[in-house]
């Protein structure tokens, strides 16, 4: 049986902590739930305890979600912060992943992505809403299509079709469902896609896709 993960949930309103309280009771992968209704309190928990994962809020009084995720990740570079927030203009997105955070999901998310986001990022794969990439894409489209775009690299058709499931963050196992492959087959080409963008991790290989618009 897999262990179960203790997160500790930062939001500064009660009535939020307690409706993903209760989403995150009734998942079977998650142990103890903390909870933290500002800045100051999550720094002084993550300072005391260890968690598998902090779901943290962006607008919150006296510190934000990204001053406060900073320091945290200052403090502890290992800790897993995956953004959730109403949020999804590019600024502030950007500035979570700058900074390192894990993921970044938003707060209308259904129960179901919740679930696939706590399971990537328990297994070291980070996960945005596929609202967020959408956002990523549509900035980077934006774009001046010669400036800073990649040498071409030679990508197959089913190499594109699992990053794309990669992008949207789905496991090794769950790309092998779709696509009706061995999981041992979608490692290789995850291994295949990363050696070939010269990415060390998937945090690097979304945002090279994106730029390169391979997605």
């Amino acid at each position: 049986m897999n262990r179960k993960r203790n997160i500790l949930l930062v939001d500064d309103h009660v009535l939020v902590r307690n409706g993903l309280k209760l989403m995150l009771e009734s998942n079977p992968e998650v142990g103890q739930i903390t909870e933290a209704s500002n800045g100051h309190d999550a720094i002084n928990l993550c300072s005391e305890k260890e968690f598998d994962m902090v779901f943290m809020d962006i607008n919150m009084p006296e510190m934000n979600g990204i001053e406060t995720s900073e320091i945290i990740l200052k403090m502890k570079p290992q800790t897993k912060i995956v953004c959730l927030s109403m949020h999804n203009e590019f600024i502030y997105i950007s500035k979570m992943l700058d900074i390192g955070a894990y993921g970044y999901l938003l707060k209308d998310c259904e129960p179901e992505e919740f679930s696939i986001a706590i399971r990537s990022v328990a297994n070291n794969q980070k996960y945005y809403s596929r609202g967020v990439t959408d956002v990523l894409i549509k900035k980077h489209l934006t774009k001046n299509s010669d400036s800073g775009k990649a040498s071409r690299i030679e990508i197959s058709d089913r190499e594109l079709e699992v990053l794309k499931f990669i992008i949207d963050g789905l496991t090794n196992a769950e790309i092998a469902a779709k696509l009706i492959l061995s999981i041992r087959t979608v490692d290789s080409h995850r291994r295949n896609i990363l050696k070939k963008t010269n990415c060390k991790n998937t945090a690097a290989l979304v945002k090279y896709a994106i730029e390169n618009h391979l997605v």
